[in-house]
């Protein structure tokens, strides 16, 4: 069976590219606990102390046994300091890239290649105030997707080195973090180190990434990190086409990722078939629901969202999944997904096929306003008096996203009763 090696001597080097993807990602906020201190079975996490040596602790129950000093005795009364909680991040496809990098000779001429996937998906949990608790899922990368410069190299890769057709998946399983800090300022850069095991084709290997990352703010977490592995350990072989008469043994592997959080506050979980009702009647006293414009056959899926009278029966272009997760407002019907056309107030919504893009994240707090992440924008409705919108005297409003703290709040508080509007 030809591995990895296949894609490199093809100026690609997959098997390293799903590597650092996988990697990659786990970098993106992976926390998990740290290698053991001699052969105990508890993992734990490697912490920096004083004295220079490596303190290390239960990654995911990182306080319990972790001694202080004791505060001065003016701050002996003072409250305790509360860690904001932790949110669930989503690695965000549209700013995320892995690569593997490798040189070779071809033809006579020295040559570096670099390969690149975007098809990358994991979430972790995570804060700026609890970064030493962290905890990551496994990241899978599509083993199809990747791409480098030449076309023939790619079939290559999913036919003869990935066998995409066997092995669909790449699967990266977080399992140790060092030195990471207990906690971080928003928009500070800190360093850590991430182990894990990778699973690719019927082979699993446990590989460490230098990772750089930084709260850019509460809710968006960004970084850097790469390792080089060499192909033997891998069991790489690399067949040589005519024209490719060396390859290195050391392929570098990169991972540039950015995750988001578009989880709700606690207190918002997750509903599915659900109609999404404004919570004021207003001047319609069968209530105002997130509408699709149009009905049945007429339905018009490119149309901006509206307000419109609750339908009795459940209608498909009312019913809503809201996944409390990742933040979004998905219509099973259509198998689309709430999104704003921008992050600026007066932005309509639409729908569009479903990703982790931030626009298509939302948050819902316990008062019922709908926010477009990382905005201080609300879904609201038009003021005024509803228009006719045809049927049983039904009434329609137009809808925007709004500053939340100038919008009325009969305007913009929502609440997901289920498929019966009241």
């Amino acid at each position: 069976m030809y591995s990895t090696t296949w894609i490199i001597s093809y100026r690609t080097t997959t098997g390293l590219w799903l590597v650092l993807i996988l990697i990659g990602l786990a970098v993106a906020g992976c926390t998990i606990p740290v290698p053991p201190a001699d052969d105990d079975t508890s993992q734990t996490a490697t912490a920096p102390v004083q004295n220079g040596t490596a303190a290390e602790t239960q990654l995911e129950d990182i306080s319990s046994d972790s001694t202080q000093a004791d505060p001065p005795p003016e701050a002996e009364d003072a409250p305790a300091e509360t860690p904001m909680a932790r949110s669930e991040f989503v690695l965000d496809s549209s700013r995320t890239e892995a690569r593997f990098i490798v040189e070779e000779t071809l033809g006579g001429a020295h040559v570096v290649v670099t390969g690149v996937s975007t098809a990358v998906t994991g979430s972790l949990k995570t804060s700026p105030g609890q970064v030493a608790s962290t905890e990551v899922s496994s990241i899978v990368i599509d083993a199809s997707s990747f791409v480098t410069d030449n076309n023939m190299r790619n079939g290559a890769i999913r036919r003869f080195v990935l066998y995409t057709n066997l092995y669909p998946e790449i699967v990266f399983t977080p399992t140790l973090l060092r030195n990471a800090p207990e906690s971080i300022a928003i928009g500070e850069t800190f360093d850590l180190e991430i182990e894990g095991s990778l699973s690719l084709l019927d082979t699993t290997k446990t590989i460490a990434f230098a990772v750089t990352a930084r709260f850019e703010s509460e809710s968006e977490l960004a970084g850097y990190g790469s390792t080089t592995i060499l192909l033997e350990d891998f069991g790489v072989t690399v067949p040589m086409p005519p024209r490719v008469t060396w390859v290195a043994d050391e392929v570098i592997l990169e991972l540039e990722f950015t995750a988001v959080s578009s989880g709700p506050p606690a207190g918002v979980e997750s509903a599915q078939n659900t109609l999404v009702q404004l919570m004021d009647p207003l001047d319609e006293p069968e209530f105002y629901c997130l509408d699709i414009p149009g009905f049945g056959s007429s339905v018009q899926l490119q149309a901006p969202l509206m307000a419109h009278t609750c339908k009795p029966n459940s209608p498909a272009d009312e019913i809503f999944d809201f996944d409390s997760v990742l933040g979004q407002f998905h219509v099973p019907a259509y198998t689309l997904c709430m999104e704003a056309a921008g992050d600026l107030a007066g932005s309509e919504v639409n729908l569009a096929t479903c990703s982790a893009g931030s626009f298509q994240s939302f948050g819902m707090d316990p008062e019922g306003f709908i926010r477009l992440a990382d905005t201080d924008l609300c879904l609201t409705v038009a003021s005024g008096k509803g228009s006719p919108a045809g049927g049983r005297s039904h009434l329609r409003r137009d809808l925007t996203l709004e500053d939340c703290t100038a919008v009325a709040p009969e305007l913009a508080r929502w609440q997901l009763p289920g498929s019966t509007a009241g």
